[in-house]
């Protein structure tokens, strides 16, 4: 009897024990990680003696992340932002070409019977109403840390972000962006100079490790003029622009992860913009904002690599041969998604497969020892 006794035990300590490991191998749950969806830091800004409206941002996700603004010249600009729904950033899009005012936007967005995800989104707000400017700004409480907006009504202006090394990433550009040591310069320099100023400071903390500092995958700068159609821009892994308004600025970027800070790459293809659209700036190129520069890329820490192999002298007549060209290292377009966030189950094919099988022996073998000891007794 005593022998049935264990026998039973082992078998259902056998069942429990696989199907156990089974649960904890392929129907684990993560831990909760950052929102996916556009967690970003960004500015927005009206230039209440022109209406010209603008905004820069920057985000460790590979999409195009100037979809997070809404741009209405002579009324105001929006950031939209954290766990991004496109319908949320169209609906704030209509409001301000309806003229409402940044704190008549954000009542309409964050009733809690209008978004029932409100924890997890954040706004920035900056509207110009009969002269008047207004900001308003939002974060909600499951907001990955730091997370936080800034407004300075005065200067028209808002930064906002999440999931940031610290809060100085948008302190440090709400300061960049209001700074007069370099004299007078346009809306766009200041937006450029403003999200430098983030990236400086630490910009996405998910695109940072010990080793490598890229603060970010992608990041845009826009400015439209007052007498522009609205604009923005449609959610994609693309930069491209393929609409009836193209804004007098825009300039967006992605890089692949662990490659270089894209923010390099927008100042660089900023200032060729601004070689054609603005006065010189000597003072900006005297004082510039420098920036952590990230990783070499996939692609060219492979080239770096191939060109340390030994190489193998060719017959002369082959070293005469002219080499290839050169090309330029081309933009990673990722799709979204493609961020290796997750925030849910996961479960790889073969070991689901092979966990069916070693839950069903050990059912048959706890049925068999279990039929075994009745015909015992």
């Amino acid at each position: 009897m005593n022998r049935d006794i264990k026998a039973k035990s082992a078998a259902i300590l056998l069942f429990f024990v696989i199907a156990s490991g089974i649960y904890q191998t392929t129907f684990r749950i993560k831990e909760p990680q950052a929102p996916s969806g556009a967690s970003t830091w960004s500015i927005v800004a009206i230039d209440p003696a022109t209406g010209d409206v603008g905004a820069a941002g920057a985000s460790c996700v590979p999409v195009n992340a100037a979809v997070l603004a809404a741009l209405v010249p002579g009324k105001g600009a929006a950031a939209t932002q954290a766990e991004f729904v496109i319908e949320n950033r169209d609906k704030v899009f209509e409001l301000l070409q309806a003229g409402l005012t940044s704190g008549e936007i954000l009542d309409q967005m964050t009733g809690s019977s209008v978004d029932s995800n409100l924890a997890l989104r954040q706004y920035g707000i900056v509207t110009l109403s009969d002269g008047l400017v207004e900001t308003a700004g939002f974060t909600g409480e499951g907001n990955f840390d730091w997370a936080g907006d800034r407004q300075v009504p005065p200067s028209a202006v808002s930064a906002q972000g999440n999931t940031l090394e610290s809060e100085e990433v948008v302190t440090h550009a709400l300061a960049a962006f209001q700074a007069e040591d370099i004299g007078p310069i346009p809306m766009a320099e200041r937006l450029m100079r403003a999200l430098e100023a983030g990236s400086a400071a630490g910009g996405d903390k998910r695109c940072n490790r010990d080793d490598l500092q890229q603060t970010a995958l992608s990041a845009f700068v826009i400015v439209l003029q007052a007498d522009q159609e609205p604009f923005a821009a449609p959610f994609s892994a693309s930069t491209s622009l393929d609409g009836p308004v193209v804004p007098w600025l825009y300039t967006s970027v992605i890089e692949e992860a662990g490659g270089p800070n894209p923010v390099i790459e927008l100042r660089r293809q900023y200032n060729g913009w601004r070689e054609t659209h603005l006065p010189p700036c000597p003072l900006c190129e005297q004082f510039p904002i420098e920036v952590p520069a990230g990783g070499l890329g996939l692609e060219e820490a492979t080239r770096q690599s191939d060109s340390q192999q030994p190489q193998t002298v060719e017959p002369a007549a082959t070293q005469a041969d002219p080499a290839p060209s050169a090309t330029p290292r081309p933009m990673s377009t990722s799709t979204p998604g493609d961020s290796g966030e997750s925030t849910g189950a996961g479960t790889d094919p073969i070991i689901f497969l092979v966990s069916i099988v070693l839950v069903v022996v050990a059912a048959v073998v706890v049925i068999f020892r279990l039929r075994r000891s009745r015909l015992d007794e």
